[in-house]
């Protein structure tokens, strides 16, 4: 089994249960988490609590097709967590630095170079003999320790340049076409630093964080800390 049907898995086996959430239940009635990044939009998850506990309350058995998830929402979580995961090992940043990740902050021109073999002779296409060249993606990003614009450092991210290029068609496909320029969290210690921009993470709109970018109540990291 995939590794994300886990989650997927442990969400949908909280539906119906109000008291097992706690305090990112969406409807404390039918005891649903919050919909984020990774699980369906609002109105399929009442949907879902309600098949549920209306199973449970009449007890009878639950359907026979196993877990219910939203192909759609589990794609996006899956894309953002992956894209997380990846740069983490990756880009040698924090978190809080990955999550500062924005289309304002690319660095330009993108670096090119020649793909080499292990013996260090350029690497060619079987096909065509011509030489395999790739390119260096890169973000400014502000480390930790610093808080002005100029001691920013350059991150190469270039390992998720895929999952950038996924999240950024999410976001302009919720959008209009276009990324929308969203606050930093007001209470992060950089928030002056870091301001209003075109951020590729959105944050928890339930919390008073960032806006949902991608057309749901995002909520990408829980921890208030990071923001």
């Amino acid at each position: 089994m995939p590794w994300f049907m886990g989650p997927v898995a442990n969400w949908y086996a909280r539906l119906g249960h109000p008291h097992s959430v706690g305090r990112t239940a969406s409807n404390e009635q039918v005891g649903l988490g919050h919909a984020g990044v990774g699980t369906p939009e609002e109105w399929l998850v009442k949907y879902l609590g309600h098949v549920v506990l209306a199973d449970r309350q009449q007890d009878r058995g639950t359907s026979k097709a196993g877990v219910c998830f939203d192909p759609e929402a589990t794609y996006r979580g899956v894309l953002f967590g992956s894209a997380v995961v990846t740069l983490m090992l990756t880009a040698d940043a924090r978190i809080h630095e990955i999550l500062q990740i924005s289309a304002d902050r690319f660095v330009k021109p993108v670096r090119v170079y020649i793909v080499k073999n292990p013996d260090g002779t350029p690497k060619r296409d079987p096909a065509t003999n011509r030489i395999i060249t790739d390119v260096m993606v890169e973000q400014r990003l502000l480390p930790k320790g610093r808080k002005r614009d100029d001691l920013r450092l350059q991150y190469d991210v270039s390992a998720a340049r895929v999952h950038l290029q996924q999240m950024t068609a999410l976001l302009k496909a919720a959008h209009g076409g276009q990324i929308p320029a969203v606050p930093f969290a007001p209470r992060h210690p950089k928030a002056e630093q870091l301001a209003t921009e075109r951020y590729l993470f959105p944050r928890n709109r339930a919390r008073g964080r960032r806006q949902a970018a991608t057309g749901v109540n995002v909520t990408v990291y829980p921890s208030c800390s990071r923001r």
